[in-house]
């Protein structure tokens, strides 16, 4: 269907010239010249560009309005592709900034799940030992049910089926950097205290900065406070100190997952040592992520969408130059005879280069023009549904200098593409010009 579609599109806009001409009589036929009288809009557009004391710019600017609808539909294709072409890139770099910084905030390089649980201190010796570790925290992940405060129903924002998850960090920890954006830390010997991350407030309503709610652990239930909200990426959970956890949880002395910073040797590698370090201990792990690979899934994740309208974007887009430089073509060879009249009055070849140059930078230069602010808007209606469906952080405007790169190298071409044309219609001589039918 698809391709069809795609074939069908040309013959339709065959089809219309086609079915006007053969409407007409043989006397109207005979009688037309191809010339017609210019439109209003082509005479109102002609008349608000004069740019005094720059003769060749405004004779380019005034010769673009000769075909004023064929330069809507151009300007149309450039900046709508354009602003497409602008909004992906700009809304990808965007997105991939938020998750640079979110990660760089976490403070682990990499992080590792047990299968069982064990003392922190044994997680924490065996894995300080590999090289290239700076830092190793063994830290507590426990699974909790949010009960009602008032009638001990589970939370229909989270109930049994959506498990909460509890991370705990212990006294002291170097490595949790998460930033508080609402409330405060809890404090280091409070048992009863949690932070929760923006996606789980933004997921329960009851769940807000000063609020008290129950937490089920297995068949044990504690009364905590939120004390405060951080920024996490998409991430439904809370944090926690380990006195808390153990008052949640029963137990002490526990920890099932550890936290490890490194030096700037190659995770892979490092993982790699961890990993075998763990097993020789007879510490199984069960999971290993490291920052590289948990960005790089975010990012697969955020470009097979994107993909998607780019690709669109830069269709688009390649419609309108194809449009642009078709057009400014066909528009040497109907004006062959008039090159000739203006070499014949003294106009250097130059000058002709650059009346045609004018006027097709001036349509580029407009739809660039409309191009930038339409993809503003478009970008901040994606950042802000993916920073409150999707993220759950702050995600600010990042403008993409690649994807305006990409624009004006396209219009380099196109421009390239003119001068070649305008120079070899030049190596006509003035007689075979004026002569051209």
């Amino acid at each position: 269907y698809e391709a069809l579609f795609a074939l069908l599109i040309p013959f339709v806009a065959m089809a219309l010239p086609i079915f006007r001409a053969a409407r007409l009589t043989a006397h109207q036929a005979i009688q037309d010249t191809g010339m017609a009288p210019q439109p209003r809009i082509g005479q109102f557009g002609r008349n608000m560009t004069a740019l005094p004391g720059l003769l060749r710019a405004t004779f380019a600017l005034r010769n673009s309005w000769r075909r004023p609808w064929r330069l809507l539909m151009m300007v149309f294709g450039l900046s709508a592709g354009g602003a497409l072409l602008l909004f992906t890139h700009s809304s990808y770099e965007s997105l991939i900034a938020v998750i640079d910084r979110s990660l760089q905030q976490q403070g682990h390089d990499i992080e590792i799940s047990m299968q069982q649980p064990t003392t922190q201190e044994a997680l924490e010796t065996v894995v300080r030992a590999v090289p290239n570790v700076l830092i190793a925290e063994a830290w507590r992940r426990v699974s909790v049910i949010a009960v009602a405060a008032l009638d001990d129903r589970a939370l229909p924002e989270a109930g049994a089926s959506e498990r909460i998850s509890v991370t705990a960090y212990p006294d002291q920890s170097q490595l949790f950097k998460l930033p508080v954006t609402q409330g405060r830390r809890p404090r280091p010997d409070a048992s009863n205290e949690v932070l929760i991350t923006r996606a789980l407030q933004h997921a329960s309503q009851t769940m807000q900065v000063g609020s008290e709610i129950t937490l089920q652990f297995r068949e044990r239930r504690t009364r905590v406070m939120i004390v405060g909200v951080v920024d996490e990426i998409a991430a439904v959970t809370m944090y926690t100190t380990f006195p808390s956890v153990e008052t949640i949880t029963g137990q002490s002395d526990i920890a099932n997952i550890i936290r490890v910073k490194t030096n700037d040797a190659p995770l892979a590698n490092t993982m790699n040592a961890i990993d075998a370090a763990l097993i020789s201990a007879d510490l199984m792990p069960n999971q290993l992520l490291s920052r590289e690979m948990l960005r790089d899934s975010l990012d697969e994740h955020m470009s097979v969408v994107l993909d998607v309208v780019r690709m669109a974007a830069i269709g688009m887009a390649l419609v309108g130059a194809i449009m642009l430089a078709a057009t400014t073509l066909l528009n040497i060879l109907e004006r062959t005879r008039e090159t000739g009249v203006l070499r014949t009055i003294g106009a250097t070849p130059r000058t002709i280069v650059a009346i045609y140059l004018g006027e097709a930078a001036s349509v580029t230069l407009l739809s660039f023009a409309l191009a930038i602010p339409l993809s503003m808007p478009l970008t901040m209606l994606v950042l802000r549904a993916a920073e409150q469906k999707l993220l759950h952080v702050a995600a600010p405007l990042v403008f993409s200098w690649t994807g305006l790169s990409i624009l004006i190298s396209g219009a380099l071409v196109v421009m390239a593409v003119v001068a070649m044309t305008v120079g070899n219609e030049l190596r006509r001589s003035i007689r075979q010009s004026l002569a051209y039918e």
